[in-house]
């Protein structure tokens, strides 16, 4: 079967709800799984997650529907958490509801002249065609970065042989020493994969960031040469502005999230937003309609929203200032 929104949600949910090993595997042996053949330990709750339910849907095979034992996971978060709206969502087989951005959608008036065109919204979504070659242009610089324990995410270069991702994809050089960074894993406009070049990252250049979930990692410089790299500028994002998100979802080919990508809350370091993203798209650059890094992508689900006690059902990243601000401290910048 294959990974689907029910599932990714599915995901997201349960690692905000079951955050711990412990928790995981309790809940895994009630569902009738066996966690020996799960890849349990030293992941992250979303990482985790994300083996569990991947085990559930290779083991159901091309099967339609959801399954089973999918669904059993649903039916005992349900009896622990029985007003978790998400959760009731995908007992009916329904998507979760979030609340959107309101849309200033004001009516034509009829004595106004032609109304054959109109910019529907409070902003406009009208692009120069340079933004999609800009674009094009900025993801040659984004790379999978798979481990040596076969666990992946996403990186990028930000100049001077620096690449950057997550603390929580490379959280120490040790890990960092046989992992490797993978250019132009992605498909074609013929629909054909890509030549994929493959970069070793160097360990003795590691400087990393717990707090603000960021490692830089030396990479050659002919991975620069040949891919370019995406500066780091100190530029900011306002909330309902539109943000695009370059990645390896699943530890998949190169994607972007490109729809239904408004930024939901900026504050205390953080940017949250709609954009869709997967396990394996951690370290990703989140970009503003400028092509301008305005955060690194880093985690997903029900999320504290910043400044605030109320939760939400977004994407989150750390903030270009932060990273910024962090990776001069370090010497990196």
């Amino acid at each position: 079967m294959s990974w689907t929104p029910w599932l990714s949600s599915l995901n997201d949910v349960m690692a905000d709800l079951y955050p711990t090993l412990e928790e995981a595997r309790k809940i895994v042996i009630e569902a009738g799984l066996r966690p020996g053949h799960i890849s349990l330990e030293g992941s992250s709750s979303v990482i985790r997650w994300f083996n569990i339910l991947k085990y559930i849907s290779d083991g159901w095979g091309e099967n339609p529907g959801i399954p089973p034992r999918a669904m059993k996971l649903v039916d005992l978060a349900l009896e622990k958490f029985s007003e978790n709206n998400i959760l009731a969502a995908l007992k009916n087989n329904e998507p979760p509801v979030v609340e959107a951005p309101k849309l200033d959608l004001v009516p034509p008036n009829p004595g106004d002249g032609e109304h054959y065109e109109k910019i529907i919204g409070s902003q406009s979504t009208l692009l120069p065609i340079r933004f999609l070659e800009i674009g094009t242009q900025r993801a040659r610089a984004v790379a999978r970065i798979v481990r040596r324990d076969g666990r992946s995410g996403t990186g990028f270069l930000i100049g001077n042989g620096w690449l950057l991702t997550n603390n929580h994809v490379l959280p120490n050089a040790d890990l960092t020493a046989n992992s490797v960074a993978e250019f132009n894993y992605q498909q074609t406009s013929d629909g054909l994969d890509g030549a994929i070049e493959r970069f070793r990252l160097d360990a003795a250049r590691f400087r990393t960031s717990v707090a603000n979930d960021w490692s830089a990692v030396g990479i050659d410089a002919a991975a620069e040469a040949k891919w370019g790299a995406i500066p780091l500028e100190a530029v900011d994002v306002a909330v309902n502005a539109f943000v695009n998100i370059v990645q390896h979802p699943g530890g998949g080919p190169k994607h972007i999230g490109l729809y239904h990508n408004t930024v939901t809350a900026v504050d205390d370091g953080r940017v949250q937003y709609f954009t869709d993203t997967l396990p394996g798209s951690s370290g990703s650059p989140v970009f503003d309609s400028d092509w301008k890094v305005v955060a690194l992508h880093h985690s997903g689900g029900m999320l504290r929203v910043p400044g605030t006690k109320q939760l939400a059902y977004v994407n989150e990243g750390i903030a270009v200032r932060t990273i910024i601000d962090d990776l001069r401290g370090a010497g990196v910048l």
